[in-house]
């Protein structure tokens, strides 16, 4: 049995797990040559299914997003991979700066609101192209929260502890930043999180492009 992770957001990746054990793991920016590729990794996937495995042997995708704000992203550019870069690259002009402030994320969650009676809409749009992109039925292809998916990624190293805390931090996803969670007997229990307008992230982006 395989089972893929996906992530679309900047330094795109899937992720291939057989039987419990990791057999692949690439960045699409390794075959299309773009610097923090973002979007959805077309050319990584179809090396995995010209090489690794078809996609009948593939039971479960997860994508690592459970908002599908990301999504809308792709679609403003036109599904094409792009270069990621921090709101304060010299391409993203006075855009760019407005886009770090508080002010943006505040007219952008009011929007949302505004908007919400289509957020169902663009879920099953968002769906379908997924499953497409992907070549699996609807049915095969999930979301996990994007900070839980940072957390159980650590899972295999420290099964052994019995209990661990374990710590998520970088930009942003889902919404938030940074998440405190307590691993025990093979559960996740989320004890903390901070919302992303405290990223600290953020401010890494900023200084390193």
């Amino acid at each position: 049995m395989h089972h893929i992770g996906v992530h679309y957001g900047h330094n795109a990746t899937v992720a291939v797990v057989k039987n419990g054990e990791l057999i692949f793991c690439q960045s699409e920016e390794r075959l299309n040559r773009i610097k923090n590729s973002t979007g959805f990794p077309e050319q990584t996937l179809r090396y995995i299914y010209d090489r690794v495995c078809d996609p009948d042997e593939v039971v479960s995708a997860t994508l690592s997003f459970l908002y599908f704000h990301t999504y809308s992203n792709l679609k403003q550019h036109e599904f094409k991979p792009f270069e990621h870069g921090s709101y304060l690259s010299p391409g993203y002009g006075m855009s760019g700066f407005l886009a770090g402030t508080k002010f943006r994320w505040q007219l952008a969650a009011a929007k949302s609101k505004f908007f919400n009676k289509y957020k169902r809409s663009l879920q099953r749009e968002a769906h379908e192209y997924f499953s497409k992109s992907l070549r699996l039925p609807p049915d095969r292809v999930g979301y996990i929260d994007h900070h839980q998916a940072h957390a159980f990624s650590i899972i295999p190293n420290i099964d052994d502890w019995g209990k661990g805390l374990v710590f998520t931090l970088d930009g942003v996803g889902d919404e938030k930043c940074a998440t405190v969670s307590i691993y025990k007997n093979g559960k996740l229990e989320l004890l903390s999180e901070v919302n992303h307008y405290n990223s600290l992230g953020y401010y890494y982006s900023a200084i390193t492009g």
